[in-house]
């Protein structure tokens, strides 16, 4: 049984500009690596390839730290924390973002909503582009695309569900694309190329990272649905990926690992990794891994499934490995 957590940003929100980012409390974080500590053995990416292709075995209750989106966070914050406990993890970065300081679409979403007190802001401001764009270009209307895209999430209310999914997929990506730059520009920044290179890692942070014990892995070229694209520029996506992430090896990355963006990928997906000798990949699907059978499609939980303090009762997540306490109460 195989113990998968997704992380994205984790930083002290009360010193940050953006105190409504969705983001992990730094002292939160800390408290559950001593709830990790105490009840799972932490593996890495290599020690994990090896047992998907039978070369090895990994400990009873094994856990792997994944990290999405290469996020500058992950270097001030994240790696002198693991180090300090002698943890390993996995940090997976888009080429865009690092090479030329571009900030994903998603991230750019995730700014906007940070910056406004009520979503409904965002999304009024969203509905009144939509109808400009509509003088050029046939496009759903607003009540069509709010019966398709507005609906309560895990861990969303649905006027941000509906900002999320009409960005990154209600409308044709030259549409989508364009609003979210005017809207970012409007709510966030005009100047994306300072707010990237604060947001995201360097490749001389990543270089340190991966000589200090953690390894880089890739998410994507451009942070695209790849269940969306054809196999001719999955292949390329693929291939830009693996050349960044021996920019940062200095040689071909052994048993690379991919992470989806937003969790998308195909029967072709598949096949490309597979393909290109990438052993692993990790989806958004929640669970926990019972089996190695299926390396690419790897399911994950969420760093808010886990407690945040050493010495919190048992979750559920935690109670189902075996060996573990009976259940006795409710979950944590």
């Amino acid at each position: 049984m195989l113990t998968i957590v997704g992380y994205h940003y984790i930083r002290e929100l009360e010193r940050n500009p953006f105190p409504r980012l969705k983001a992990l409390e730094l002292e939160k974080f800390a408290g559950q690596l001593d709830y990790i500590d105490k009840h799972y053995p932490v593996v890495s990416q290599q020690d994990v390839a090896r047992a998907a292709c039978g070369t090895h075995q990994l400990p009873a209750n094994a856990i792997w730290l994944t990290f999405d989106d290469g996020l500058r966070d992950h270097w001030e914050f994240v790696f002198p924390r693991l180090r300090a406990r002698e943890m390993t993890a996995s940090f997976f970065s888009s080429v865009c973002s690092v090479v030329d300081h571009r900030v994903l679409d998603v991230h750019k979403i995730h700014f906007m909503l940070a910056a406004v007190e009520d979503p409904s802001t965002l999304k009024d401001a969203l509905l009144a582009e939509l109808d400009v764009w509509r003088e050029q270009m046939q496009l759903p209307t607003n009540e069509e695309l709010h019966a398709r895209h507005a609906f309560a999430k895990r861990f969303d209310g649905s006027a941000i569900v509906f900002v999320k999914r009409v960005l990154q997929l209600g409308v044709p990506l030259p549409v989508r694309t364009a609003i979210t730059a005017s809207l970012f520009a409007r709510f966030v920044s005009a100047d994306e190329t300072a707010f990237a290179k604060q947001l995201y890692l360097n490749t001389s942070e990543m270089s340190e990272m991966v000589a200090g014990g953690m390894t880089i892995g890739g998410h994507g070229s451009r942070h695209e649905w790849l269940s969306t694209m054809s196999r001719e520029q999955q292949e390329a996506d693929v291939r830009a990926t693996l050349g960044f992430l021996a920019s940062i090896y200095g040689r071909p990355a052994t048993a690379p690992a991919f992470c989806y963006p937003h969790g998308s990928y195909n029967a072709t997906t598949l096949e490309v990794l597979a393909a290109h000798d990438i052993p692993l990949a990790v989806t958004t699907a929640v669970g926990l891994v019972d089996d190695l059978s299926r390396p690419l499609e790897l399911q994950r939980i969420d760093t808010n499934d886990l407690p945040f303090d050493r010495n919190a009762p048992l979750c559920d997540w935690t109670r189902r490995l075996p060996g573990a306490m009976p259940l006795t109460g409710g979950t944590s």
